[in-house]
């Protein structure tokens, strides 16, 4: 595979939460779908819908873990007990995922932000915060830091999203989401919802890398994977191919106009090695520090997890510690 080969796949592979979002409904068979699983945590309530949060240990600052696109709470059960013995620590999943009701459009930026404020003030999670994202995850993250600085006192980003990492095919080329204008965006999305949609596929395992999980976890992850697949509407696309526009341009903005916009706060990137652009993201802050974990996959936290909760421990304890 040459070199702008890798590129195009590295820039199409991180269209992950826009392909999700393109599927048809349909109908299951409903013997093939698993029951609902006891929800871990409890349910808050955001204003007329109900928000999944699952908090566990005790101490300052608390971590909270925002998921990559299409993924969920339970995802993190390989590395939430062990951070639980060092400060509390909240895993969530947005509204539509999972035991969380859905809102009026899944994973539109603007929605998901104001979810995720609500959740943590209604959920009796008050600040500072050491936010941590994965994947897609970690534009979220960087995007509440930018609207709420003064409550965030460490971040942890794993194999995350870079703000000029994410493509659409404008003129039969890719182009980074961040430089196209609304125009261009507007016909990338008529040319998209032309096209026949794709049938709908529930899935009737759970997929990798989740495999990795115990066995009962698995149950539950292939639970909120088909109920991910029969929630998706086709429709919504380009409203959130906007706000993510929008979202990707405000970070890109902010990190050449402020080149450490996070000033001195800790920081932890880590990513598997493969796509060099996230390594990047580690200059956003002046103590900004780079993990490499080699041979790991996507999904660190899953593949690597001891890798996550010592990048995790020591920005709790950066922030903790202040130089």
């Amino acid at each position: 595979m040459t070199h702008a080969q890798r590129h195009r796949r590295s820039l199409f592979g991180l269209t992950l939460t826009l392909v999700l979002s393109i599927s048809t409904s349909g109908l299951a068979n409903a013997q093939q779908l698993v029951e609902l699983p006891k929800v871990p945590g409890t349910l808050v309530d955001v204003g007329s819908r109900r928000l999944h949060l699952h908090c566990m240990g005790s101490g300052s600052p608390t971590v909270v873990i925002e998921n990559g696109g299409g993924a969920f709470s339970v995802d993190w059960e390989l590395v939430q007990p062990a951070v639980s013995r060092v400060t509390r620590v909240c895993t969530y999943d947005r509204a539509g995922y999972a035991w969380s009701d859905p809102g009026p459009v899944r994973d539109l930026p603007d929605q998901v932000a104001s979810d995720f404020a609500l959740l943590l003030e209604s959920g009796g999670v008050p600040p500072p915060y050491v936010l941590v994202g994965q994947s897609i995850g970690g534009i979220m993250v960087r995007d509440y830091q930018r609207r709420r600085p003064e409550r965030v006192a460490g971040i942890v980003l794993v194999d995350p999203t870079h703000d000029e990492g994410l493509a659409y095919i404008i003129d039969g080329k890719p182009k980074t989401i961040s430089l196209t204008t609304r125009q261009e965006l507007r016909q990338f999305m008529q040319t998209l919802m032309e096209r026949p949609a794709p049938p709908l596929i529930i899935p009737e395992k759970v997929s990798q890398p989740y495999d990795r999980l115990p066995a009962d976890l698995q149950r539950v992850r292939l639970w909120a994977e088909q109920r991910y697949a029969l929630d998706t509407d086709r429709s919504q696309t380009p409203y959130i191919g906007e706000g993510q526009r929008q979202q990707f341009t405000a970070l890109r903005r902010q990190r050449l106009e402020q080149p450490q916009p996070l000033g001195d706060l800790p920081l932890v990137v880590i990513t598997n090695g493969v796509n060099k652009q996230k390594a990047q993201v580690r200059t956003l802050s002046t103590s900004g520090q780079l993990v490499v974990a080699e041979k790991s996959c996507h999904e660190v936290h899953v593949c690597s997890p001891e890798i996550v909760i010592e990048g995790i421990r020591t920005v709790v304890s950066a922030s903790r510690n202040p130089r």
